[in-house]
């Protein structure tokens, strides 16, 4: 296989594992801008913040952080 081809099999599975784990939270993606440099993309699917990075454990890195910061700031109590 050629390198662009290892990139793109590389970036599935990357994108499976990103999924598996994160999956419930978030929905996980791979976004190419007009530069055709791509990149990892995940938006939260409670409050629609979105989260970009060029590498998979990057994007990991941000979810945890992401997830540890929401917990610490209250939310507004939601009447039934």
């Amino acid at each position: 296989m050629g390198s662009q081809e290892d990139e793109s099999v590389q970036r599935a599975h990357d994108l499976a594992d990103l999924r598996v784990r994160w999956g419930n939270e978030f929905d996980i993606g791979w976004d190419r801008g007009p530069d055709e440099e791509g990149e990892f993309v995940a938006r939260r699917r409670v409050n629609g913040l979105t989260v970009f990075s060029p590498t998979a454990s990057g994007l990991h890195r941000a979810l945890i952080f992401n997830l540890s910061v929401s917990a610490l700031v209250p939310h507004p109590r939601q009447e039934m």
